[in-house]
């Protein structure tokens, strides 16, 4: 390593060598020209002593043993380069012991530099030329071993001193370290390049080299195990956590801050509590401003009825609530109806990323993967769901964990466990399955003419002019959430029962009638059951089975040779997706039951026996319930009988309850009439109802 100020070392009478850079500096201060090497008094010949070579050297003597032990390093040093190099090694006097020039000069207040100077200049009148007798031998620690010389990997190591080390809870904790730059905590992963590359310039700011690829691993290493067995236990998150009873958002700008959202309101923290990390992609938020409102959203979306723009604005409410469930959104819709740009800007205003919206993943661990480097997981452009995935972005929606054998290892796992919102679009159903559709709101948007379009820089102009603004409406709606969770009641508790209290929780934040959210909610899951019938392969013939009777008691294969003798067509019964088993008719039942105990189908699967597994399906549908006598008078004017359903229903006092008039029109008897009739006049192809 070089010497400490080379550059000065230059056509001087004596050069002076001294123990660390605090004693040089303050050397300086009184007019020598003086160096030192790095790391201390144990690395003298870690450093490269040829610049003094064949110099006149004044060694300036440490009182202490490892001073002494610097100094006659150093002189040997020296004299072994070239043996006309003069070395004087100086005691300065009545130093206290572990004293230093430092305080030889703090000793002598008011005397002028150049009074030190002749006083030192007389000691080194009087010192004799220093002559090697031995070799110098390393100093001995404490129990006798002689001590070795530091490695590049210990100066590695040492430099974590400037960072706040801990790891994360729990028998699978990983290393973190948080540091300091430009005034601001980031906080990084050991094992991440980002901290890898902070203490590659740490270390060359420090001694103006590169430290060896094998030494910086062994540095990370140390300071890992530090991290691990030294280091508190800190959680770490990415966008979004709850701690206590405020919630936080990383804006992921240049400085790091964090916005707390409280039942009281929500303000941005420039040295937040929460350690987030950041994750490749990224991207900032703006900073939210006080007193928007969502309505500046409705232009920038193809919203195209009050149910399909509430649930949209449900969704991205509860996509700021963490360690909850999540509704799935899909979002319908043919070319040009702007169903990428309503995921794009949801992404935007939530959890921004250079690819916002990705193609499908190639299996689990890639999904996994991708749900740990952000917040929203969003596909774009879907054509339809394999099983796997469809199964896969469930227990994500609602949590769920992934394991793989770890990376150079024989025996250990890597473990993911994530629970995120889900976006997911395409032009044909993407969710076909029920436990997806039951998780799911789903959204159809419309063609967008050509004289409502915009082009896309004016479009995206003035959406970034506007999103702060929104932002904060939306960060407004949470801490209403906040403040009026505890006190939401639900008379009918749905699936995704946490989604839809969070959400109702939310609503007087937009001024809506009280009601709106669940009514829109509750009528969407109608929307899914009817869609999750119509979908699977066994939904139309059971409910053709149905149609004319309260009962049918039986076993599986009597069930699957009635479905296809009375129920189903010819092309149905060859197609792929059919029955081929009894025991497929059970499965398939069991995943369609919640969907057709809605409907109005209840469905029982028992045990298997010797003779079969039973199947018991009765027929419990009721005509809907009417308002509620204390809902209030509504002025349904100029309103769509679509949007008057609505209306009335959003008024409701029971969750779950929607109005006389949307039952009539979707009602679980006409669908049952009508796909009776079509399976018996052959006009039922089996794949649409």
């Amino acid at each position: 390593m070089p010497l400490y100020r080379l550059g000065e070392l230059t056509e001087v009478a004596h050069v002076f060598v001294v123990e660390g850079e605090k004693s040089a500096e303050a050397a300086r201060g009184i007019g020598l020209v003086v160096t030192t090497s790095a790391h201390g008094a144990r690395s003298a010949d870690m450093s490269d002593w040829s610049p003094l070579a064949g110099c006149e050297v004044v060694i300036l003597l440490d009182n202490d043993e490892p001073g002494r032990h610097y100094a006659q390093t150093v002189a040997e040093i020296l004299t072994r380069l070239d043996p006309s190099t003069v070395v004087k090694i100086v005691e300065l006097p009545e130093l206290p012991e572990h004293g230093d020039i430092v305080e030889f000069i703090a000793a002598r207040p008011g005397q002028s530099p150049d009074a030190m100077k002749a006083e030192i200049d007389a000691l080194i009148a009087d010192a004799p030329v220093w002559v090697p007798t031995k070799r110098v031998e390393p100093a001995e620690s404490d129990d006798g071993v002689p001590e070795r010389r530091p490695s590049q990997a210990d100066f590695v190591a040492e430099l974590a001193e400037q960072a706040e080390l801990f790891h994360t809870p729990g028998s699978e904790g990983e290393a973190y370290a948080s540091i300091m730059v430009r005034g601001h905590r980031e906080t990084w992963a050991v094992k991440s390049n980002a901290f890898r590359q902070w203490l590659a310039y740490q270390y060359w700011r420090r001694w103006r080299k590169a430290a060896n690829s094998q030494a910086m691993a062994d540095g990370l290493g140390v300071i890992a195990g530090r991290a691990l067995f030294e280091g508190p236990e800190h959680a770490i998150h990415v966008r979004l956590c709850r701690v206590g009873n405020s919630n936080w958002l990383d804006l992921s700008n240049d400085t790091w801050q964090a916005v707390e959202i409280t039942s009281a309101g929500w303000c941005v923290h420039d040295h937040p509590p929460v350690r987030f990390i950041r994750r490749k992609g990224m991207l900032p938020l703006p900073t939210p401003i006080q007193g928007g409102s969502i309505d500046e959203l409705r232009p920038f979306v193809n919203m195209p009825d009050q149910r399909t723009w509430v649930l949209y604005i449900a969704w991205l409410v509860a996509a700021f609530c963490s360690g909850r469930p999540f509704v799935i959104l899909i979002v319908n819709g043919e070319q040009g109806s702007a169903k990428t740009t309503a995921c794009r800007i949801g992404r935007l205003l939530v959890d921004p990323n250079k690819t916002p919206l990705r193609r499908p993943p190639k299996e689990d661990r890639d999904l996994m993967i991708a749900a740990n480097n952000c917040w929203i997981v969003a596909y774009d452009n879907l054509s339809g769901l394999p099983l796997w995935l469809s199964d896969s972005l469930c227990s994500l929606a609602t949590g769920g964990g992934f394991a793989t054998r770890e990376l150079y290892t024989d025996d250990e796992e890597k473990l993911f466990d994530a629970i995120r919102p889900v976006m997911l679009n395409g032009i044909s159903d993407v969710a076909t399955k029920p436990d997806l559709l039951d998780r799911s709101i789903p959204l159809l948007l419309p063609e967008i003419n050509d004289e409502s379009r915009w082009d896309e820089e004016s479009f995206w102009a003035e959406f970034e002019a506007a999103r702060p603004r929104i932002l904060g409406a939306l960060l407004d709606a949470v801490s209403t959430a906040l403040r009026n969770e505890g006190t939401v009641k639900l008379s009918s508790v749905p699936r995704m029962a946490d989604f839809a209290k969070w959400v109702t929780a939310a609503e007087p934040a937009f001024g809506w009638k009280p009601g709106t959210i669940p009514a829109a909610y509750f009528e969407s899951r109608g929307d899914s059951t009817h869609a999750a019938i119509e979908s699977a392969i066994i939904g139309p013939p059971i409910v053709g089975l149905m149609g004319n009777r309260d009962r049918w008691q039986g076993i599986a294969k009597e069930l699957l040779t009635e479905l296809e003798d009375h129920h189903t067509d010819e092309k149905t019964r060859k197609s792929k997706e059919w029955l081929k088993s009894a025991r497929k008719v059970c499965g398939d039942l069991r995943r369609l039951a919640p969907d057709l105990r809605r409907f109005g189908i209840s469905v029982v699967v028992g045990a298997h026996t010797r003779r079969g597994t039973p199947i018991s399906l009765e027929n419990t549908r009721k005509t809907s319930s009417q308002l509620s006598p204390s809902s209030p008078d509504l002025d349904l004017q100029g309103l769509t009988r679509d949007d008057q359903d609505f209306a009335c229903a959003a008024t409701s006092s029971h969750f779950g309850r929607i109005s006389s008039q949307s039952a009539v029109r979707s009602s679980p008897e006409n669908l049952v009439s009508d796909a009776a009739a079509r399976v018996g006049d052959g006009r039922d192809d089996g794949d649409d109802v």
